[in-house]
């Protein structure tokens, strides 16, 4: 149960707990990377399952019984199509990808007029499929590939780095972003990057990969008004408030449409150990009001979290 301090802040804590619950809610389902197929692959589960052409029966007959030689064989016949599609979309390389078959997706490669950046009907890539199961062996040979599109997006806005950081495989960020055309700052269809994905889910490792990347930018807000700090301070995730300081150029002070910043939250949740991490960040101010004229100390949920903020502000 939660003690109120008997003063007409509490209407105002009520409120705010509320909206951050809300909030805290949005981030999950607004992070939430459509699993897709990957759980109940069609070609696999469903034994009905009717072959859209001859090439592409071949190609999965081959990959399925692992007769690997057999795929440079098919693709030296006339007219043989290696990118063929089924009616999800699905090529034999985005197929194999969902396989983890590493043998497979080699020799595919090899294959003259192979296309990798082929998308199913849900937008899904053979990579993006390599970085659900998180294979990095199958990850390394499609990043290997020069005209490797890592920009596109599913149908949710997802990209394969933002899977990548919604899993936190760190190793595939560390691919990834060796990539020279990347873009580290798209953001999905909730207008959320890699970076506040990570900070959400509290993936330290993966923050500290992408606060290398020259042109990583903290300080985008989604859809919500939330940034990667309010993310991780909503979500209590001390250690990426920690990981996030070291992010270049990043604003502290940025607010929700609330007018809330994260030592705001930080106050109302009464979290001491990320009001102390978070006084650290170079320009902070505890003097910002939020919409209704409160200030973090206003917002402070008990006595120790008032006393905390008075000593590390000097208030």
């Amino acid at each position: 149960m939660l003690y109120f301090l008997p003063t007409s802040k509490n209407l105002i804590t009520s409120v705010c707990l509320s909206v951050l619950l809300l909030c805290n809610t949005i981030f999950n389902v607004s992070y939430a990377v459509d699993p897709q197929f990957e759980d109940n692959p069609p070609l696999i589960s469903n034994p009905n399952y009717k072959f859209p052409n001859d090439d592409f029966t071949s190609l999965i007959t081959t990959i399925k019984n692992n007769n690997l030689a057999e795929i440079i064989q098919l693709s030296k016949q006339p007219g043989f199509n290696v990118n063929a599609q089924d009616k999800d979309g699905i090529t034999a390389l985005i197929f194999a990808s969902f396989l983890e078959n590493v043998d497979a997706i080699t020799q595919l490669l090899k294959v003259p007029g192979i296309n990798a950046n082929l998308q199913t009907n849900k937008g899904v890539t053979a990579l993006m499929g390599a970085l659900y199961d998180g294979n990095i062996d199958i990850i390394k040979a499609l990043t290997d590939i020069p005209n490797i599109d890592v920009n596109l997006q599913d149908n949710h806005g997802e990209t394969a780095l933002i899977i990548a950081a919604y899993y936190g495989n760190v190793d595939a960020i560390k691919e990834l972003i060796k990539l020279p055309n990347i873009d580290i700052n798209l953001q999905n269809d909730s207008g959320s990057t890699a970076l506040m994905i990570a900070a959400n889910k509290g993936h330290t490792d993966v923050i500290k990969e992408l606060a290398k990347f020259p042109t990583i930018n903290a300080n985008i807000q989604n859809q919500y008004s939330m940034t990667a700090l309010i993310g991780a301070t909503v979500n209590e995730n001390v250690d990426a408030i920690k990981e996030l300081a070291n992010v270049p150029n990043i604003n502290t002070n940025l607010q929700t449409k609330y007018g809330l910043t994260a030592l705001m939250i930080a106050a109302i949740k009464g979290n001491i150990h990320a009001i102390k991490e978070l006084a650290k960040f170079k320009g902070i101010n505890p003097y910002i009001e939020s919409v209704s004229g409160n200030t973090a100390l206003d917002y402070a949920i008990d006595e120790a979290t008032r006393q905390c903020l008075k000593q590390v502000f000097n208030l």
